[in-house]
This record gives C-alpha cells, sequence and structure tokens, in this order.
C-alpha cells in the first residue's frame, strides 16, 4: 500500500526546513557517539569557531557528523532539493 505525502515543501521551504534544523540535528546525532557538548558549542564546532572546554575528540566527532549529513543531503538520500551553501 503506498503512502501518499501529506505535505509538499517548495524547495524555498526544503532549503529553510534544512536551514533550520541542521545545527539541532548534528547535536541530536552527536548525543549517541557519547559527545557531551552543548548546543551552543555544537553550533560554534559547525560554524569554525573556537569552543572552549571540549575536547578535540568531541570536535572531530561532530565535524564528522556535519560531514555526514551534509554527504547525506548532496546525495538527495532524503529526497530533498538542496541548494548549496
Amino acid at each position: 500500500m503506498p503512502i501518499n505525502d501529506r505535505f509538499t515543501l517548495t524547495p524555498s521551504d526544503q532549503q529553510l526546513a534544512i536551514d533550520q534544523h541542521f545545527i539541532p540535528i548534528i547535536h541530536a546525532l552527536s548525543r549517541f557517539e557519547d559527545v557531551q557538548t552543548t548546543r551552543e558549542q555544537t553550533k560554534a564546532i559547525v560554524n569554525g569557531d573556537p569552543t572552549m572546554n571540549v575536547s578535540p575528540e568531541d570536535q572531530a566527532i561532530v565535524l564528522r557528523l556535519k560531514r555526514g549529513l551534509r554527504t547525506c543531503l548532496k546525495s538527495n538520500i532524503f529526497g530533498m532539493i538542496v541548494q548549496k551553501r
């Protein structure tokens, strides 16, 4: 039984949703890797800003998650239209 989409997002709406939820998704995924950063620290790491009291290992994990999520979005695994930034 096929499941129909209940909502249709325009490409600009999809991009807005990605922009709004990118950091929270990475922060949530980092919890599975036992990274104990705050959301603000995660945001700083993703944006390339300096962080205090975050181990290099935790920073590397967050950056790998960022790269992995970007790869998934670029390869259109989720069926979304993603613009390059």
